[in-house]
């Protein structure tokens, strides 16, 4: 899990934790106070609440990147994915049996 930005300390508990699903075009920022999801900023001056819980065991939900939903969770805390975009990842550490892509 680590190869993939999750540093083993933050797997206890993450299922249980809240978060703010975010758009389909916000991507991660971890200079940006909310990570980059535009669903957690205030408006009008009012913080959202926390949005539901993350499905991270069926295929529902598992191309959300889930540093933006967990934007409670500091930049330090993920471990640095091992492959880039532009890697050549071979296809095994690249397809899910979950999502089926």
């Amino acid at each position: 899990m680590n190869d993939y930005g999750f540093k083993p300390s933050v797997l206890f508990g993450l299922a249980a934790e809240e978060g703010y699903f975010p758009e389909n075009t916000d991507f991660y920022n971890p200079a940006d106070p909310h990570m980059g999801n535009s669903n957690a900023r205030p408006f009008n001056g009012v913080t959202p609440d926390y949005d539901s819980n993350l499905d991270m065991v069926t295929p529902r939900q598992s191309a959300i990147d889930v540093r933006l939903f967990f934007t409670q969770r500091k930049p330090e805390e993920w471990a640095p994915c091992r492959w880039g975009p532009d890697s050549d990842v071979p296809h095994f550490y690249k397809y899910s049996h979950v999502s089926a892509n």
